[in-house]
């Protein structure tokens, strides 16, 4: 329970994030013939217009990233809500479901099989492939959840989990990335993707630069409210200014 209660506390940031990105999107929108310009900060912008155009500019060329990033941080903290909607679009299966599924027979008087025999018999099944992870079973009808990966994969990557059943000694199921629907292989690769892992040093860069993202959105649209207030203040203190003027005018020429 509370570990749920701790998938939404860090859940709902990440849905905030999403819909900041998405609305970012609307409001960045170029009209007419300003697409040139909106993807740059001119060299002459300072002030106001030098923060508008670099909160714009950063944010689009990020965006990309950050809306995979965010949208990966929601699927991880809502599982089930994601993959249902996915579910109304293209076919997904509930994987973690299936896995929890798999069930043994106990054999009484035979001695089950101990870690080292089940990564072995996982691997024979798989020439070539590396230990990725492995899970004991917590309880005597679990079998062993033994986790491969492919030479040509990066660590985490979505590896392929087999069950092997410790009493019968052999492989039951096996769970294969490259054999899922293109909706299950795009939620198995969420985790690798909120981490920055799995997809090069390339993708791991772009994003940590894309977490530094909400820092720039705060500093420079806070930046822009409180200029925006001042030249309202100016421009309010101009009118009075010229009212003024005109009533000393006019009480000149009574």
């Amino acid at each position: 329970m509370k570990n749920h209660e701790g998938r939404q506390l860090v859940g709902w940031p990440a849905v905030a994030m999403l819909a900041m990105g998405t609305s970012g999107l609307v409001n960045w929108w170029p009209r007419g013939n300003q697409w040139r310009g909106a993807f740059s900060v001119s060299k002459q912008a300072c002030g106001f217009r030098l923060h508008r155009e670099a909160h714009g500019a950063v944010g689009i060329w990020g965006l990309a990233v950050f809306l995979m990033v965010s949208f990966a941080g929601v699927y991880l903290a809502f599982p089930e809500t994601v993959r249902s909607v996915i579910d109304l679009v293209l076919p997904v299966r509930d994987l973690r479901a299936g896995a929890a599924a798999v069930r043994v027979e106990p054999i009484a008087g035979t001695e089950p099989l101990g870690i080292d025999g089940a990564i072995e018999l996982a691997r024979s099944s798989m020439p070539g492939t590396g230990l990725g992870f492995a899970f004991l079973p917590t309880q005597h009808d679990r079998p062993f959840r033994i986790g491969l990966v492919r030479p040509d994969q990066e660590r985490p990557a979505p590896a392929v989990t087999i069950f092997v059943d410790p009493w019968a000694r052999r492989v039951i199921e096996v769970f294969d990335p490259r054999q899922f629907s293109v909706a299950e292989r795009i939620l198995t690769w969420q985790h690798a993707v909120h981490a920055g892992q799995g997809l090069g040093w390339a993708w791991k860069i772009m994003v940590f630069l894309c977490r530094l993202l909400p820092l720039l959105f705060v500093v420079s649209g806070t930046t822009m409210w409180r200029l925006k207030g001042g030249r309202r203040m100016s421009h309010a203190g101009a009118q009075d200014l010229v009212l003024d003027q005109v009533d000393t005018a006019r009480r000149a020429g009574e």
